[in-house]
């Protein structure tokens, strides 16, 4: 009994279907006896069966479901089907409709086929696209139910495409009176669950195998199976016969073509052949003559004609086998000379193969050698460089320190002269800055007593390099270096001289020269060799500075035997070994120059410039390969090139003040700012003794553009009212190369030096103009000015001051 009253509800009872084949059968049977329809005894014997079984199964059905009667007045569990799952279920219905007026056309096809005695009058049933699906053979299903089964088994869930196909398979199989089984057949446990899912542990098309199929009539489908037997079989036959039929009229078809021909007069020309073809009278007209090729008559001409031609191919095939007969006399006459020759020459090549065994021995063994060596070698060069290049910054880093000090000492004591405040008062300084400012004092007191023992006069402070070391610094210099001295000797201490030393080298590869001067050559070994004796040079120019100290590469060791090796007076070839030492300098020498410029070389050093740029011109003039186009030569002088543009940036600073500051002694800016300028000029000169080395447009941008116009002629014109100023100006003049003005159109000097000549110009009326010089000084200094003008080719401007002071000039 229920606890709440249910409302009494109307429900439009739907048919229950199930996936299983009884039910499905049992509603097919149902739909069919309520169509009214002529029936043979066969359906209806099978109609009756239907009934007797639907009452066994509804006996059967009440009989099990005991608990039907309590549950009469309470509402039925329902699970309410997609949309999808209707459209399935009518669509499935259509298709057993559609499949029962099938069978029951097919139940009559027998019959007919009996009566009917004549064979072309059978009738043939012609299948549409749904029934031709139905047709599908059987390995096609057991294919589907292996390859689901095997879905099912994986534990893979399938996905709505594979779902669909399995129903499809499904719903075949119980048209055609088959199954796919979905598991194993499994018996049902007794205490099932009264509500059961749709979907869930539906076993109807498993248990076929297990039980009788009540809804379906055995003996209907046993006789549907025996009809589609027969009719396989009468197809089978018709096939044969069709067959049969064509390939007897196609046999017929190529005998026609064949001989079906127009007559033919009985007597053919000649009267060699006589000709009857029987034709069919109903095919004459259809007659097409044959092509008859007529023999000719065989003469002796003929025959002789033919003998003539087999001669004559005999014979030229005999003259081609007695050629090649000859020739392979000849190849034999020419080998036997060629083995008395070659066991002639058979002690000389065996020598000569020993000494390629041992010579390709001894090359192995060395590039091994060098391969363990150089790696080493290259670590110790590395190590050198780095010594030297720090020394190099340290002292550059001191006098860019030294600059900075003595600028702001002079910005101190302008701005107390600009206040008016003594100049007596202590100035409060630093300890470390104060200690710097003794070092420099004391550095440039000795300078200039050295320059005073060796007599050097018109030095201008300035112009000397500060390079001075403290004692501390050398000897911790030169103990590193000593380190790395004494790792370079023990590189080739556990190697023979064979491997170790260019003397033993020279002295294996000379061996082979010797012995074969066109294999050498032709192996291009002088190329090889400089590649061999790199490591041992570099051994060697481990402590050479090009820069300070000894650049003489001519007097070292390795240079002498190298030297001794390459001369060869007999053999002229353009890869001989005289291109040996050239091709090192080139590659060993030039290149450790590029490395060491950088860092090592002071371009405010005369002495270190003078020392650089003789070497390089050495070099340029000597040895062929060191020219413009040679990559290292390339190399070397960009670094160059990078190196004074680095100095003109970092070192060049000349400060400006007023004229009031400049001529107060007391001050010291004047020192301050003279020094300076002496330096920028002594920078200027240097950069132009690598004239003939460095190009003039490149030359010119960074003296003229970069120095003369950018920082010196500004000074000169801050200082025109200073006494040294003509000075100053002949040291510019001076410094210039004589060729740039040798060759100059018209009367004007070159663009970047305009400006400098108007000042030199301006010079001369500012001393004209100054009453405080006497008429011999002024026109001593007119003078110099004009000769200055003259020298850097502005004669517009000499010119004009000849004319404007000539009475000057003229005073005796």
């Amino acid at each position: 009994m229920s606890l709440f009253k249910k409302p009494n509800r109307k429900f439009r009872q739907r048919v229950n279907r199930s996936d299983s084949e009884e039910d499905e059968s049992a509603d097919i049977k149902t739909a069919s006896q309520l169509k009214k329809q002529p029936k043979s005894p066969s359906h209806k014997n099978s109609n009756e069966s239907n009934k007797e079984s639907n009452d066994k199964t509804s006996k059967t059905s009440s009989s099990l479901l005991s608990f039907q009667d309590e549950f009469e007045d309470s509402e039925m569990f329902k699970i309410k089907k997609s949309n999808y799952s209707k459209r399935m279920t009518k669509q499935v219905e259509k298709e057993r409709k559609k499949k029962q007026k099938q069978e029951a056309k097919a139940a009559e096809v027998p019959a007919q086929v009996e009566k009917k005695k004549d064979p072309a009058s059978k009738v043939w049933n012609i299948l549409n696209g749904e029934e031709a699906e139905d047709l599908e053979s059987d390995e096609d299903l057991e294919e589907g139910r292996h390859r689901f089964r095997k879905t099912l088994k994986s534990g893979e869930i399938p996905d709505a495409e594979t779902i669909y196909a399995m129903k499809k398979q499904r719903q075949r199989a119980r048209e055609l009176g088959d199954y796919i089984p979905l598991e194993d057949n499994q018996d049902e446990p007794e205490n099932q669950s009264r509500l059961v899912r749709e979907d869930d542990n539906d076993r109807s098309d498993d248990e076929e195998n297990d039980r009788i199929n009540f809804s379906v009539d055995m003996d209907a489908l046993d006789k549907k199976k025996a009809r589609e037997a027969i009719l396989n079989v009468n197809e089978e036959r018709e096939l044969e016969k069709e067959e049969a039929a064509e390939l007897d009229r196609w046999e017929e078809e190529q005998i026609r073509k064949g001989v079906s021909v127009t007559q033919f007069p009985q007597t053919i020309a000649q009267g060699q052949l006589l000709f009857n073809c029987p034709v069919d009278v109903d095919e004459r007209q259809n007659f097409i003559p044959p092509i008859i090729k007529v023999r000719e008559a065989i003469t002796t001409d003929m025959i002789a004609e033919r003998l003539r031609e087999n001669l004559t191919l005999i014979k030229d095939r005999h003259r081609a086998h007695q050629n090649e007969l000859d020739k392979c006399h000849n190849d034999l006459l020419d080998s036997s000379t060629t083995i008395v020759d070659l066991e002639k020459k058979l002690p000389e090549l065996e020598k000569s193969f020993k000494v390629y065994q041992q010579l390709r021995g001894y090359v192995a063994d060395l590039v091994e050698c060098l391969d363990l060596k150089v790696k080493l070698i290259d670590s110790l060069e590395q190590q050198t460089h780095d010594l030297l290049k720090q020394r190099a910054i340290n002292l550059a880093l001191r006098r860019q320190q030294d600059t900075k000090d003595q600028s702001d000492d002079m910005m101190t004591a302008t701005a107390r002269f600009s206040r008016g405040t003594n100049f007596d008062s202590p100035q409060a300084q630093n300890e470390e800055k104060a200690r710097r400012s003794a070092e420099r004092e004391g550095r440039r007191m000795r300078r200039r007593k050295k320059r005073e023992r060796h007599l050097i006069l018109g030095h201008n402070e300035g112009m000397s390099t500060d390079d001075e070391e403290q004692e501390n610094e050398i000897l911790k210099f030169n103990t590193k270096k000593d380190s790395i001295l004494e790792q370079a000797q023990e590189v080739f201490s556990d190697v023979v001289d064979e491997f170790s030393t260019i003397q033993g080298i020279t002295a294996e590869f000379n061996k082979w020269r010797n012995l074969a001067p066109t294999s050498y050559y032709e192996a291009y070994a002088p190329l090889c060799l400089a590649k061999i004796f790199t490591p041992f040079i570099q051994l060697e120019l481990l402590t050479w500075n090009p820069i300070s100290g000894s650049s003489d590469i001519e007097s070292m060791s390795w240079f002498q035997n190298l030297v001794a090796y390459g001369y060869l007076e007999d053999y002229d070839n353009e890869e001989s070994d005289t291109s040996l030492i050239p091709n090192i300098i080139e590659k060993v020498v030039l290149k450790k120059m590029t490395a060491l410029v950088p860092y090592m070389w002071d371009p405010l050093s005369t002495a270190e410039t003078l020392q650089l740029v003789d070497l390089t011109k050495k070099l340029f003039e000597i040895y062929p390969t060191i020219t413009g186009n040679s990559k290292p030569v390339q190399n070397f002088l960009h670094a160059v090139v990078n190196r004074l543009s680095r100095a003109i940036e970092q070192d060049v600073f000349i400060p400006l003040y007023p004229k009031e500051v400049l001529l107060n002694r007391m001050i010291g800016a004047a020192a301050f700012f003279n020094r300076q300028f002496w330096s920028t000029t002594k920078l200027f000169r240097n950069i132009l003794l690598w004239n003939g080395v460095i190009g003039d447009k490149l030359l010119k941008e960074l003296t003229l553009d970069s120095l003369l116009n950018r920082y010196l002629l500004i000074t000169l014109r801050n200082s025109i009212f200073l006494k040294d100023c003509l000075e100053k100006c002949q040291a510019i003049v001076t410094a210039l190369p004589s060729a740039w003005f040798t060759s100059l159109p018209g009367c004007t000097t070159l663009p970047p030096l305009q400006n400098f000549a108007t000042f030199l110009k301006d010079l001369a009326l500012h001393i004209a103009a100054d009453a405080t010089v006497d008429e011999v000084q002024t026109k001593s200094s007119l003078k110099v000015i004009i000769q200055q003008l003259y020298t850097i080719g502005a004669l517009d401007e000499v010119a004009y001051l000849t004319k404007e002071f000539s009475a000057i000039l003229a005073y005796k």
